[in-house]
């Protein structure tokens, strides 16, 4: 295995980092870009490496992918680095599929990155992944209000510089639902059924509105399990996510 850190590439706004592990297995020109959680205003790229160490042994290669973080970086930051990776990715001419796995604020930036159009901010055509997993992801950021989930909703207003109610069309933006249309990549959304942070209604929400337009998607909702998943659990998310990811379009 080869590994190549702090490599860097560039978006509208500057530019990001990201580390590269390719397997040495020949024609591995599969990609899996990790986003790492961290309620958008912690965490780093080197969070993920482990799970770049997985993919590497089913011989896909992976990029774990920096972002700018709130609250310092506010949307649409985020999203615009992880826009700008994928773009490098796909114009790199390296890789035949770019698929995309994120988990909480990376499962939300992972959907961002299949579903948007353009580029945040910008008039510039995306490049959306091939296919995404997103683990307990936040869809719809405007459904965040009235207290009922304060933890979220500190990181909410860090991520969107912003309380909720203001700036309507902004938080509307965000929300990965809100970006949904015929022709998205192939989905798998995990959550757990007991979790407290991102309810699991995120992910059914989003799985209902992609059924809607037709595209291909998979809700599995894990029984008992919170945000922080147990080690049974991340063993499934792996196995699933792998069989999402190469194995038939639908999975």
């Amino acid at each position: 295995m080869t590994v190549r850190q702090d490599l860097s590439f560039k978006t509208p706004k500057g530019s990001g980092r990201y580390d590269l592990f390719v397997p040495d297995s020949p024609g591995a020109r599969r990609l899996v870009v990790l986003i790492h959680g961290g309620g958008w205003v912690s965490g780093d790229k080197s969070g993920y490496h482990d799970e770049a160490l997985f993919w590497t042994d089913q011989g896909l290669a992976a990029a774990c992918v920096g972002y700018r973080l709130a609250p310092t970086h506010p949307f649409p930051a985020a999203v615009i680095d992880v826009q700008g990776a994928m773009a490098h990715f796909r114009a790199s001419g390296d890789w035949d599929e770019v698929f995309v796995f994120g988990n909480s604020a990376g499962g939300h930036l992972a959907l961002m990155a299949g579903l948007c159009d353009h580029i945040l901010g910008s008039d510039l055509p995306a490049s959306p992944a091939d296919k995404v997993v997103a683990v307990c992801p936040i869809t719809d950021l405007r459904s965040y209000s009235g207290g009922e989930v304060p933890e979220a909703e500190e990181f909410l207003d860090a991520f969107m510089g912003a309380p909720p109610g203001t700036e309507p069309e902004k938080w509307t933006e965000a929300s990965p639902v809100a970006h949904v249309r015929p022709g998205a990549p192939p989905t798998l959304l995990i959550h757990g059924q007991s979790d407290s942070l991102v309810p699991v209604s995120q992910s059914r929400v989003m799985a209902e509105a992609l059924q809607a337009v037709g595209a291909l998607v998979r809700l599995i909702e894990l029984s008992g399990e919170e945000h922080s998943f147990t080690w049974e659990a991340w063993s499934r998310i792996r196995r699933e996510a792998r069989e999402h990811f190469l194995g038939g379009a639908s999975s």
